[in-house]
């Protein structure tokens, strides 16, 4: 009796090791193919704020699941090391937004291909003198964020440099970094040019002083220990479709950035905020809300239009704050284009009706409003041209970065001579919309950050549709 107790209780041991073998097995070899679980890292260049959507990553791997109709689960963490410890724990899927100055030296992990490109550079204050000699890296203080990439460049450069650089790593958010240059409590800054796109339109002061020539890129890492993933990833990185929709989306996010800033135009645009936006706030307000519209968004185009003046008039005969043409002025029932009210309410619902013919040839999101400032800008029946044009490279007509390919060819006589409406200043319109995209970043960045401006213009957060896009 007492040995065959002994054997039940063996044979139920065994069994309970197998089970854990078997738990532990499909733990970390086994994807359940239901969930999408990813990380992003704060200290990415590409995880911080956008007016645009929660950011180019999340966009792809949205994508991703909605593909193979998987459930996104989506989380944030600290610093890198904090994400590959997940992933090696099999706690997470994938690591997105990975620069490619961190070294993967793990043979179990694969790596997608490059997506975004980056690098490195120095900035300064504009009211102190630029890095003139590299030797001023030395003599003078350089702060650096606590953060790997940013600690791997300046310890690479360091060795290369005939001198030790007079550098200190300070544990605190980028922006706040900035701060310090800004208020001269250091001489230079190391970042990197995505992160100095994001936060100059705020710190207006600050300028770049020095670019390094070795540029790097961002990935996603996975595990390879789960081949069905594994397969899934690879095929999705790999086809045309994935290309073309990374290239639209990186468009929107960053395809308005300029290298050669307008620091005037920005300083001017931050006065107008504070000296005439006031007056027709309320304007602004019934008419968003009429036409379902962003308010910082109509603020935006006033400004590109007419810079609040509504008085403006252009040479092709356009006039007032949204400078409305008098056939458009005719058909939409404004009979003063020089009045502040008649002209906001009648631009925004000259908008509202473009974007509603926009959409039903099925574009979405902010390539449809993209599109809606260009034909804006150009007239709806040159945006269908270029879309058409589009169609006959065999290209997909409903994203922004493939319409704006083509808009300028409309200005070439080979090109607009087969097209319905004729001669366009395709140029015009991409400049046009890039401007305004710009100056509602920068309005949307200032409200985010808050103080001064930003606080008055939070006020307006209030009257944001929920679902304008």
């Amino acid at each position: 009796m007492v040995f065959n107790q002994k054997r039940v209780l063996c044979v139920l041991i065994f069994v309970q090791v197998i089970l854990l073998g078997i738990w532990f097995y499909l733990r970390l070899y086994y994807w359940s193919g239901k969930v999408l679980r990813v990380v992003e890292v704060e200290e990415s260049p590409l995880s911080f704020f956008s007016p645009f959507g929660k950011g180019v990553d999340f966009e792809i791997a949205n994508l991703l699941a909605k593909k193979h109709k998987l459930k996104l689960k989506w989380q944030r963490v600290p610093v890198f090391k904090d994400a590959f410890f997940l992933l090696k724990r099999g706690k997470v899927d994938v690591i997105v937004g990975v620069p490619t100055k961190i070294k993967i030296n793990d043979p179990k992990l694969a790596k997608g291909p490059n997506y975004i490109k980056d690098n490195f550079l120095f900035i300064h204050n504009k009211y102190r003198y630029p890095l003139r000699r590299f030797d001023e890296l030395c003599k003078y203080k350089v702060i650096v964020p606590l953060s790997s990439l940013s600690l791997l460049k300046i310890k690479e450069y360091d060795e290369v440099i005939f001198c030790p650089i007079n550098y200190e790593v300070i544990q605190k958010r980028e922006q706040d970094l900035y701060e310090l240059i800004a208020e001269n409590k250091a001489r230079f800054m190391l970042t990197d040019k995505i992160r100095f796109n994001n936060l100059n339109p705020y710190f207006l002061d600050l300028r770049k002083t020095y670019e390094f020539k070795t540029k790097f890129s961002h990935v996603w890492i996975w595990t390879k220990q789960y081949k069905k993933l594994n397969k899934m990833l690879e095929e999705f990185w790999h086809s045309p479709q994935t290309k073309e929709f990374i290239d639209a989306t990186r468009e929107i996010y960053y395809g308005f950035f300029r290298d050669n800033v307008d620091y005037y135009q920005l300083e001017h645009l931050r006065m107008v905020i504070r000296k005439k936006l006031p007056l027709y706030e309320q304007y602004i307000l019934d008419a968003c809300q009429k036409f379902s519209l962003d308010p910082l968004f109509l603020i935006a185009q006033i400004y590109q239009e007419s810079h609040f003046n509504p008085k403006a008039r252009s040479r092709t005969g356009v006039r007032g704050l949204l400078q409305l043409s008098l056939n458009t002025a005719s058909w939409i029932g404004i009979d003063n284009r020089l009045n502040p009210r008649q002209s906001i309410l009648g631009g925004a619902k000259y908008m509202a009706f473009l974007v509603d013919r926009i959409a039903k040839r099925g574009v979405k999101g902010w390539n449809k409003w993209c599109m809606a400032l260009a034909a804006y800008n150009q007239g709806l029946g040159h945006l269908y041209d270029a879309m058409d044009l589009v169609k006959l490279q065999g290209k997909d007509a409903s994203l922004w970065s493939n319409v704006k390919e083509v808009y300028p060819l409309l200005s070439y006589r080979k090109y607009y001579k087969k097209s319905r409406y004729g001669y366009c200043r395709g140029y015009e319109a991409i400049t046009y919309v890039q401007n305004v995209r710009y100056y509602y970043y920068m309005l949307s960045l200032l409200a985010f950050f808050g103080g001064g401006e930003g606080d008055y213009l939070r006020s307006f957060f209030p009257f944001r549709p929920n679902s304008w896009l």
